[in-house]
């Protein structure tokens, strides 16, 4: 059946030891330079880059501009970023549970009644515990960081308003 294919080696047993062996000769043939086993090094130069800016590339005046320009925030802001951060975290460990949640739901009527399926039943059982206390926390941290807003930014919690308690006249 495979009489016509010209095969380059009598056997072949799959090893790379057995194409390791010898150089094809069409090979060796179409080179056309000689050959030697030692690494040329070439004495081109290396193109340096300094690492450090000249410092006298941006005049004195305008670089202090650019490093005044930024407020800085306060601790209660530092705390309402961690706090938003902490939150966002909770956030994405709840969707994360409630895709393995879908994944297990997906899976367990195609099932038999069987012991993998109570571990299955066990299993979903307490990643809905785990969820619930997670999005337990993500409620207080949601009251949490509305009550600093309100501390930081006024009763209304916009960032441009400001309110003064108890003004008399």
């Amino acid at each position: 059946m495979f009489s016509e294919l010209e095969l380059e080696y009598d056997k072949f047993n799959g090893s790379v030891a057995d194409l390791a062996d010898r150089a094809a000769d069409d090979t060796m043939d179409s080179m056309t330079c000689e050959t030697t086993n030692e690494t040329e090094i070439s004495s081109e130069s290396i193109l340096v880059v300094p690492k450090n800016r000249d410092s006298n590339a941006y005049p004195l005046r305008i670089s202090s501009h650019f490093t005044a320009s930024k407020r800085v925030p306060t601790p209660e802001e530092h705390q309402l970023d961690d706090l938003a951060k902490s939150k966002d975290e909770l956030a994405a460990r709840v969707f994360k549970i409630g895709k393995e949640i879908a994944f297990l739901e997906t899976i367990m009527p195609k099932m038999e009644r069987s012991v993998e399926l109570d571990k299955l039943e066990y299993a979903k059982g307490k990643l809905e515990e785990m969820r619930e206390e997670l999005q337990r926390q993500q409620y207080t941290l949601s009251i949490k960081i509305n009550r600093l807003e309100k501390k930081i930014y006024g009763a209304q919690g916009s960032k441009a308003d400001y309110w003064v308690r108890g003004v008399s006249s």
